[in-house]
């Protein structure tokens, strides 16, 4: 069986902006620290010397630094949908991968608030790209390999956070959060801000990719001239004919095929007939009444919203944000690599599993052992950080708990959320 095109352009798609949100989410994790310590809110002690404990106000201010990326990428998941509603899937990739690009300035940045404003565009951008992508694979791919194309999303994002990860270990090897000398704990600021305009280069690429290459979802075209051709005929004008496509397989002939219109037969049945009123006007007031006021809509409304709280509420971001500071709490040396090897490679790789079994076992099972994984290792790395005190043993016990909760992690809500969704879009 060929390899279809828009799975080709799905996959790529789905790289590139994964990169860029994977990129620009974990490379903080390393850096974190050293900003706020050692350039933009350093504390002296009376002989001068830098203090490397944090205070309440450099805390306050590195969770502001850390979370303003989530904060961006809220408001961007808010933001998403309704413009490429409105402009195309493939415009609206392509305006915010033009705006990614704005990260690449993050080079030259040396204030701390025009530093958070251009992480709030990164994040911007990683909001959209999180609900984009899955809908764009849900409209372009076959149902047959949707799945497995589906989790190249999260295998992008991993790949990047792992990439991140080695980026901040190989320009830090030395680094030594617990240390009490600046050569230790601090990061010259020629490389941190290197390191954080390599995340521009995902978005570059994306924007070139979308505005050059990238077709547009078959289906919004087709969803758009519906909506036009009720329009029109609401108001007497000529009907257009009904339009043809091609979805053309690798190392096949491409033909014509008859569009059927599947789309508009899901929101207004086979008889093609809509309410009275304009087209554009009914998908915008029934889609949200069917979706939160009938029986159907709201029983999908909550399982989505549960799904999505339940993903977030795991704790993932505070081991891929913190976990520098996770493993120096647990007595190992060199964080920076513990964290490149343990979350990042780890991290990567676990994603595969998804991908190897989720169109075989299905979403809900894989969903339920995840977030069972999940539960019994974060109880076990409580208990191990509340009950020992060995070092060696305390080490080695929470790599493991860690290992166990990415796995779970990477098997059940990591890449399989977007997908339990969309399913029943």
């Amino acid at each position: 069986m060929g390899v279809s095109i828009v799975a080709l352009h799905g996959l790529s798609i789905c790289f590139w902006c994964g990169c860029f949100c994977g990129y620009n989410s974990g490379i903080i994790s390393g850096l974190s620290k050293p900003l706020i310590e050692c350039d933009f809110f350093p504390e002296y002690s009376p002989n001068g010397d830098l203090i490397s404990d944090s205070s309440k106000k450099q805390s306050l201010f590195r969770g502001v630094l850390t979370a303003t990326v989530l904060c961006g990428g809220m408001v961007g998941s808010l933001l998403g949908v309704p413009i490429a509603d409105k402009y195309g899937r493939k415009k609206a990739l392509n305006m915010f991968s033009l705006l990614g690009c704005t990260t690449a300035f993050l080079y030259l940045v040396e204030d701390f608030w025009v530093h958070v404003s251009l992480r709030f565009v990164a994040g911007l951008c990683i909001g959209v790209y999180y609900m984009l992508c899955p809908l764009y694979i849900t409209e372009t791919v076959h149902v047959a390999s949707r799945g497995r194309v589906g989790t190249a999303l999260q295998i992008s994002i991993c790949f990047s956070i792992f990439l991140a990860q080695f980026v901040n270990w190989i320009s830090k090897s030395d680094y030594d959060a617990t240390s009490h000398d600046p050569d230790q704990f601090c990061v010259a600021k020629s490389i941190w801000q290197l390191e954080f305009a390599l995340g521009a280069i995902p978005a570059i690429v994306a924007f070139l990719y979308t505005y050059f290459i990238l077709p547009e979802s078959q289906m919004w075209i087709e969803r758009s001239r519906f909506s036009r051709r009720y329009n029109d005929s609401v108001y007497g004008t000529p009907v257009e004919s009904t339009p043809t496509f091609t979805r053309p397989l690798l190392g096949q002939r491409e033909s014509p095929e008859t569009f059927h219109d599947l789309a508009f037969e899901e929101e207004f049945g086979q008889s093609g007939e809509a309410p009275n009123g304009r087209l554009d006007d009914v998908e915008d007031s029934s889609s949200w009444f069917r979706l939160f006021c009938s029986p159907e809509g709201t029983k999908w409304a909550k399982i989505a919203i549960g799904l999505a709280v339940t993903s977030q509420l795991t704790g993932i971001n505070v081991v891929i944000y913190y976990s520098p500071q996770i493993f120096a709490e647990a007595h190992i040396k060199n964080e920076l690599l513990a964290t490149f090897s343990v979350v990042g490679l780890w991290n990567f790789l676990s994603v595969f599993v998804s991908t190897l079994f989720v169109d075989r076992v299905g979403r809900k099972p894989l969903m339920v052992v995840g977030l069972l994984l999940m539960t019994v290792a974060s109880f076990l790395l409580a208990l191990v950080f509340g009950s020992l005190n060995e070092a060696t043993m305390k080490s080695t016990l929470a790599i493991c708990c860690i290992l166990v909760y990415i796995f779970g992690f990477e098997i059940g809500p990591g890449a399989l959320f977007f997908l339990l969704v969309r399913i029943q879009k």
